[in-house]
């Protein structure tokens, strides 16, 4: 295929190439003039069943982080 050019080409295009373990299900794209937007579903950090809300939003936030991280280099 060459280069995708609706928004459905666009968004089955990076479904393809974006790594299977990045996401827990298909990523959400969304493009306009200037830039294209992809959003995808984190697996969220084992925690035990007892941690708080707050812990499970500071787990979340560190897993975000970390993932930004992690794939800086890939997603340039």
């Amino acid at each position: 295929m060459g280069n995708p050019t609706t928004p459905d080409e666009l968004g089955g295009w990076f479904a393809g190439r974006l790594p299977d373990a990045w996401f827990g299900g298909a990523p959400d794209v969304s493009v306009d003039r200037e830039e294209i937007l992809v959003v995808g579903d984190l697996a969220d950090p084992a925690l035990g069943d007892d941690a708080t809300d707050a812990a499970r939003a500071a787990a979340r936030a560190s897993r975000v982080e970390r993932f930004r991280e992690e794939t800086r280099g890939e997603r340039m």
